[in-house]
């Protein structure tokens, strides 16, 4: 087992001789042969942390000009069971893959301590702190440190965003924070896990499948997301977010293996380092901020509750013994006075509560069991429309990029007195067929959608209409 010394070592040197993508060969003038090298990610393609896997790629490939390939899986394991994080770590371990991008609250479940500080709550709280965590390359040093007891070395760590609860049962979430008992689902961590039930909670760990059942049948009422995946949860009625509570920053570690540390020649490893600090730092220039995460949030029909200030101290009050705990057991008391001092004070803009109402002209899901068949004023007939890749990214930025042809392609809609018969030509060669109801009112048009692949529950989709 390498020590973090040997590790940092073999790396300062690599990266001190790294002569660029234009100057690779030896003093004879001979190149060195190509490597590929694959990486491995539960991330899915169009996510802020599948975004910041391809920068590190195209980092590569462009300082190494084009001699080390990396070879990145998305999506992985593809059953999405709800430990999925931990088999990528134990794929790394077990040599399956070369490299992998894991949150940093998985590896705690491998043993690795040093990373516990960003799962406390009330220490990173905003997007302006993760970056300057991230960004300091000392601290993110001693906090990948911990990962070379298990024979890993820690490339980069890059912040993604804050979390939130956020209540999907159509209940309001307590702006105090208690989740007395609520079952709560959460990623799979050891740290988020005594934190959520510090606040009360009983914490389960559900893949999207699970969950939407789980939802439907009000068995979990309350989920710990980001503002820029809450649109992908399940719902019934409104979801709410509780605001100006974050539990913590999701920050991802990008890690290599050290037995493929040892078989790789020093110019990869600089090229791997030099990769991982250019990525860092798009990642943190590119990245989604709250505010815009929150604007797409509204739009998608979230509620915003927020906590007073006494609230808010109460919930410290009530985290404290769990946090003192948690840095006592391990041993990390130092760690967590670098990551407050570094943090600094939060500077994020303040965050406008979404309406409380909503708009006629918002698209946001419906309760389908209230929608009846009514035609209002617009003609029955056959219309046809053409959705275009373009238009949805316009709609939803961050849109899944693999899901896109999916999705695109022309559409027939037969309407007749509330009842709809919607067939589809997709982009990716399949065809796709509905018959339900809808009702208008105005220029907008709601059509009730059974579940289906992507629709974790019955919904009510709303349309603008122009004849």
């Amino acid at each position: 087992m390498k020590t973090a010394a040997v590790v940092a070592t073999l790396l300062a040197s690599a990266c001190a001789s790294s002569t660029g993508a234009g100057d690779v060969g030896d003093k004879a003038g001979n190149q060195p042969p190509s490597t590929t090298l694959t990486l491995v990610t539960s991330e899915q393609l169009g996510r802020p942390g599948a975004d910041t896997v391809e920068r590190f790629v195209a980092a590569v490939d462009e300082l190494s000009g084009g001699r080390v390939v990396i070879t990145p899986t998305f999506d992985h394991p593809s059953d999405q069971p709800p430990n999925l994080d931990q088999v990528n770590v134990q794929a790394l371990r077990a040599g399956e893959f070369d490299l992998t991008l894991v949150p940093a609250r998985a590896w705690h479940f491998e043993g690795v301590q040093t990373l516990e500080p960003l799962q406390l709550p009330f220490l990173v709280e905003t997007d302006a702190q993760a970056d300057r965590v991230a960004a300091d390359t000392g601290l993110a040093t001693a906090l990948l440190a911990g990962l070379a007891s298990i024979d890993i070395t820690g490339l980069g760590l890059f912040p993604e965003g804050v979390r939130h609860l956020v209540r999907l049962d159509g209940a309001p979430i307590d702006p105090t924070g208690n989740l007395d008992g609520l079952t709560v689902r959460a990623p799979a961590g050891d740290t988020t896990s005594a934190v959520l039930k510090g606040l009360g909670a009983d914490v389960v760990y559900l893949n999207s499948g699970d969950l939407s059942d789980a939802v439907t049948s009000k068995r979990v009422a309350v989920a710990e997301t980001s503002l820029t995946l809450s649109s992908s949860l399940p719902a019934i009625g409104r979801p709410s977010v509780l605001l100006n509570m974050v539990l913590y920053t999701k920050f991802n570690v990008l890690a290599i293996s050290d037995a493929v540390v040892a078989r790789l020649d020093v110019r990869t490893l600089a090229v791997l380092r030099d990769a991982a600090a250019a990525a860092l730092d798009k990642t943190i220039a590119e990245r989604p901020r709250e505010p815009d995460a929150l604007t797409q949030a509204c739009a998608i029909g979230i509620g915003t509750v927020r906590a007073s200030e006494a609230q808010l101290q109460a919930m410290r009050e009530r985290l404290k013994p769990v946090s003192d705990q948690i840095i006592t057991a391990a041993g990390v008391q130092s760690l967590v006075k670098r990551v407050s001092a570094t943090a600094g004070e939060g500077s994020e803009p303040v965050l406008s509560d979404c309406p409380a109402t909503e708009p006629s002209d918002t698209v946001l899901p419906s309760d389908v069991a209230a929608l009846k068949p009514f035609a209002g004023d617009l003609p029955d007939g056959t219309y046809r429309f053409e959705v275009h890749t373009d238009i949805i990214l316009a709609s939803y930025p961050n849109f899944p990029k693999s899901k896109l042809a999916g999705y695109s392609g022309v559409y027939t809609a037969v309407l007749n007195g509330g009842r709809l018969t919607l067939e589809g030509v997709i982009n990716d060669g399949q065809t796709w067929r509905n018959t339900t109801i809808y009702e208008v009112d105005g220029n907008n048009v709601t059509v009730a959608l059974a579940s289906g692949f992507d629709f974790y529950t019955p919904m009510a989709v709303h349309w603008r209409w122009a004849v």
